[in-house]
């Protein structure tokens, strides 16, 4: 618990770095493989790096609007497969 304005601008603003990091997430990271997801990445340099590619991609509705056409060709086929064959839907998701 912080009692004073400056103690919170003290922590949270100029020391940020210190208190920016996530834990480690065995599950997530290791057994399944996503440790070098942007999300389960440590704040360091590697994180910061990806996320100004990520945004540069993804950050803005214009970036986005650039790429609807492949979110609309995606979701289609993602679609018929599931009509296809209703009973692999678990495979058809992990693809």
């Amino acid at each position: 618990m912080l009692n004073s304005f400056e103690a919170a601008t003290d922590l949270l603003d100029k020391r940020s770095r210190i208190y920016a990091d996530r834990p480690d997430i065995p599950m997530a990271g290791t057994l399944v493989g996503w440790k070098n997801i942007v999300s389960f990445l440590h704040y360091n340099d590697h994180f910061k790096q990806c996320r100004r590619l990520m945004h540069g991609l993804v950050g803005t509705f214009a970036s986005l609007k650039k790429l609807h056409h492949i979110h609309e060709q995606e979701t289609h086929k993602f679609l018929k497969a599931i009509l296809a064959k209703p009973e692999e839907l678990e495979h058809i998701i992990m693809q």
